[in-house]
């Protein structure tokens, strides 16, 4: 196996020319020299060894396969990222290979298909470098790719880094969204109350919540609020008492009501159908609504310091779920979409029942 691994250094050529991939094939000599010691240890266990033996092989099998095009660096890369799948291999050679290879790959990549982005991508693709070649980045792109060739498709590293690259961006992109339109000017307790047109220290816990859902949600996360939690025609009492008849909140919920066409609980394939969505982005919007309306409230009712741990940690539960590509509802507990609500519902209730002490 030794001749193999001289055979790969021998077709190495010599970059002459400066930049990435005169680095990557200065690594990729590196790797090999990584390997070979390893094959030469007297004390390596055999199972390392066998893995050794085995990402040699692979790699002189694509070199005859391959020819010049091996140096390429996304064909280097993608042979080498295939090697570790198969063979389950990952060390301190392959980890420093992939680090470079994938640092000018991805700057290559913003460059010529996000230049429009390229600030956001960038900053993505420093962060998501890290964690993606650590050990647990690597050991989920060997377990992507095992499954990718167990159903006989081809595994390619480039657009595996690619793919995580973009999710990675859209769950920042989403985090940044989220903040600017939750950020406020003024840390004032009653800002928030103020803001949403309720005067003064925010006892009137019903009013609070009614300004926040009226101020504070989109009017697509108002429709499915409602859609999920209201019953059909429940504005119409309240349109015949001549105290609110006139509320511009009562209005807009007959309104709702009425785009509801009288029904309320509908099905998520009711909901989506009736806002022209799939249903993952109504459900998406319904959670949001839930997000907004208890941490508007916290924030009102606790003021400038942080609610209780359980309300935060509901909270981190509804933010994760929100910002997951494919909205990941079910836990590994089994629980879904409603025991999230339950949890929702719990800690709005402690908010709204807490009771500010005066300084």
């Amino acid at each position: 196996m030794s001749h193999t691994l001289q055979r790969l250094r021998e077709a190495i050529p010599a970059a002459h020319d400066v930049g990435e991939r005169r680095d990557l094939l200065a690594r990729f000599a590196a790797l090999c020299d990584a390997v070979d010691a390893v094959l030469a240890a007297p004390d390596a266990p055999e199972r390392v060894r066998a893995k050794a033996t085995a990402f040699a092989a692979l790699l002189e099998s694509a070199r005859e396969r391959l020819g010049p095009v091996l140096w390429q660096p996304s064909y280097l890369l993608n042979v080498v990222g295939d090697a570790v799948v198969r063979t389950d291999w990952i060390f301190g050679g392959v980890v420093e290979f992939l680090q470079v290879g994938l640092y000018f790959h991805g700057l290559r990549v913003i460059e010529r298909r996000f230049a429009h982005q390229s600030v956001e991508y960038c900053a993505v693709h420093a962060d998501l470098l890290e964690s993606f070649t650590g050990r647990a980045g690597l050991k989920a792109m060997t377990a992507r790719g095992k499954a990718k060739i167990a159903d006989g498709r081809v595994f390619c590293l480039t657009y595996d880094y690619l793919n995580e690259l973009r999710k990675a961006r859209t769950a920042e992109h989403r985090r940044s969204a989220e903040a600017l339109d939750h950020v406020r000017v003024v840390a004032d307790p009653e800002s928030v109350a103020a803001e949403a047109g309720v005067d003064g220290e925010p006892t009137d816990r019903v009013g609070l919540m009614m300004a926040i859902f009226a101020k504070k949600l989109s009017a697509t996360q108002q429709v499915v609020y409602l859609a999920k939690n209201r019953a059909g025609g429940a504005a119409a009492p309240l349109l015949a008492d001549e105290a609110l008849g006139r509320h511009p909140l009562v209005a807009m919920l007959a309104e709702l009501d009425g785009e509801l066409d009288g029904h309320g609980n509908l099905g998520w394939s009711e909901i989506a159908e009736k806002l022209h969505v799939n249903e993952k982005t109504a459900k998406r919007e319904y959670l949001k609504a839930l997000h907004i309306l208890l941490s508007e409230s916290a924030r009102s009712v606790f003021g400038a310091e942080p609610p209780t741990r359980y309300v935060a940690r509901v909270l981190q539960q509804i933010r994760e779920v929100v910002d997951a590509k494919d909205l990941r509802i079910r836990s590994s507990t089994g629980e879904g979409l409603g025991r999230l609500v339950e949890k929702w519902e719990t800690a709005l209730r402690f908010v709204l029942n807490h009771h500010r002490v005066p300084a």
